[in-house]
């Protein structure tokens, strides 16, 4: 099978397998109109169809409403998506020097390099396909309309003293993007991951493993960007607890208002700050640092979760709990008779 070479800034040539370059671009241009052709005639039907569904109940202005909404959700995604991919393949790509293909001339086999317009080229059709599959398929236009179209309902809860608004609108939403940006995030890391690992910034050399400067700086500000992530999701862990409590019947209680609130808080807060410090130790090469903050991350979070609600229970056997949280359930009982 003929081969071809990769190499890297900081890395010597490596060969890896690949298929014989075909000049068949006719032939691709001419599949790649059809298959478009294709998807845009099943869109338009599929559209067609559900406007003359709606319009049929006289709910016309509902499909309106819900196609301008999908339209943006998607674009908007759409955009970011790409714009996060193509940065993240852009650096990986610039780690290439060149990549050698081999050209047959006759009974010759020899190298010919590819121009790295071309590569960039290819990274941004990379970028347009991971963006497509991640907005495409995204339909929470209800939950976009009704973020948008909330108005504060000047009730204020005893807690926070967030408007009712928030809790059903906005952070149902920011519930929303956040999954969607773990995902994008996962998807992105992976595909990134992939490529280093076909070019010499990242290979296995006699059992170790070793990782060229400019993949090592890439995985730290990748890494601190997820540490930011589960940042983000502390905090949503937190304000859920007023929803889905610990006590009866997810009821919230003292002990999530008291210990579990203020614990998700400041571990969200004490996560951002390891992100930031494991962008710089990775960045300036000191790895046990960025190791250790990463380890305290992954054990703070989940045993804290795991032994706190030890103590909830010993306060419970003592009778101490349901003390503490019968102003709770008053509260529970006052808004449950308003609503």
């Amino acid at each position: 099978m003929p081969r071809f070479a990769v190499r890297s800034r900081g890395g010597s040539p490596r060969k890896v397998s690949g298929d014989s370059v075909t000049a068949r671009r006719g032939l691709a241009l001419a599949g790649a109109a059809l298959a478009t052709a294709l998807v845009a005639g099943r869109v338009l039907a599929g559209a067609y169809a559900e406007w003359a569904w709606y319009d049929a109940l006289g709910a016309g202005s509902l499909w309106t409403a819900r196609m301008e909404a999908l339209t943006a959700l998607r674009l908007g995604l759409f955009a970011v998506a790409f714009v996060f991919a193509f940065v993240n393949l852009l650096v990986m790509r610039r780690s290439i020097v060149s990549l050698v293909l081999p050209r047959q001339l006759g009974n010759l086999v020899i190298g010919e390099a590819v121009p790295g317009s071309t590569l960039t080229g290819a990274t941004v059709v990379l970028s347009l396909v991971i963006a497509a599959v991640m907005a495409l398929p995204q339909d929470a236009w209800l939950v976009l309309l009704r973020a948008y179209w909330a108005t504060p309902l000047r009730e204020i809860d005893p807690y926070l003293g967030r408007d009712m608004a928030f809790w059903m609108a906005w952070l149902p939403l920011e519930r929303s993007v956040h999954a969607w940006s773990v995902l994008l995030a996962v998807v992105v890391g992976a595909t990134v991951l992939l490529l280093y690992a076909l070019t010499p910034s990242l290979r296995v050399d006699r059992g170790h493993l070793h990782v060229s400067t400019r993949a090592r700086r890439h995985f730290a500000v990748y890494t601190a960007l997820l540490l930011l992530l589960v940042a983000w999701g502390y905090r949503l862990d937190a304000f859920d607890l007023f929803i889905h409590g610990s006590g009866v019947r997810e009821t919230f209680v003292a002990f999530d208002h008291l210990v579990l609130f203020p614990y998700l808080v400041t571990t969200g807060i004490g996560t951002v700050a390891a992100a930031l410090l494991v962008a710089w130790t990775g960045w300036m090469g000191q790895q046990r640092v960025t190791l250790g903050a990463l380890l305290i991350v992954m054990v703070a979070g989940p045993v804290g979760r795991a032994l706190l609600p030890l103590f909830d229970r010993q306060a419970a056997h003592d009778g101490e709990r349901s003390v503490l949280d019968r102003p709770y359930h008053r509260v529970r009982a006052l808004y449950t008779r308003r609503a």
